[in-house]
């Protein structure tokens, strides 16, 4: 029997109905490394869809302080930071992503729609839609090469 990995325990945590404002994540829960990104991250996504977007910045940057190379941590960074107002952080996390995505596995697709998304936040209409564009662009030549 293997042990439960960090993001299973944190998720098992939550199961029970968390909902916004009613209840905090584990700060430190146990059977988990506080060594370990993903531990991080896991609890930056549970104070993320709690309402607390300022600790899960701090988290999410924990898990890249650790482990630099851990890039999933600026997806949930960076729509942390949009939820506060931080949009140039959110494009420095959302560029990273786009330029890692051989690692993320994620379409680099998708972070022209969700780059697309922040422009339009900030007012940016003709960059988003330019942006919007490449990202149509890249799916269609993914499917090409599919």
């Amino acid at each position: 029997m293997h042990s439960p990995s960090a993001q299973a325990i944190l998720y098992d945590t939550w199961a029970g109905g968390l909902r916004p404002g009613t209840q905090d994540p584990p700060e430190e829960p146990s059977g988990v490394a506080p060594e370990e990104p993903n531990a991080h991250d896991s609890l930056g996504e549970g104070y993320l869809i709690t309402g607390q977007p300022e600790r899960a910045i701090e988290q999410y940057t924990r898990a890249l302080e650790l482990a630099p190379s851990f890039v999933v941590a600026h997806t949930g960074r960076s729509f942390a930071n949009a939820v506060v107002g931080r949009y140039d952080a959110f494009f420095e996390d959302v560029d990273i992503l786009k330029v890692s995505s051989d690692v993320t596995g994620f379409a680099p697709a998708t972070f022209c729609f969700v780059r697309s998304f922040g422009l339009t936040r900030v007012g940016r209409y003709q960059e988003a839609e330019a942006e919007r564009r490449e990202g149509r662009s890249e799916e269609h030549t993914s499917e090409l090469q599919s």
